[in-house]
């Protein structure tokens, strides 16, 4: 196949946070909780 794609990739914001779960970067307002070890877990992984 001679698709191309383009996908421009942006830095991660001062807001935002990937989750220790899924590895998807959130934003803030998403943050479910901060384990001890400090691994930060996104509404949708916590429940």
């Amino acid at each position: 196949s001679h698709e191309e794609l383009a996908v421009q990739v942006v830095p991660k914001k001062q807001d935002e946070f990937t989750c220790s779960s899924c590895f998807l970067v959130h934003h803030r307002s998403q943050l479910a909780e901060e384990k001890k070890n400090g691994q930060l877990i996104c509404r949708d992984c916590a429940y």
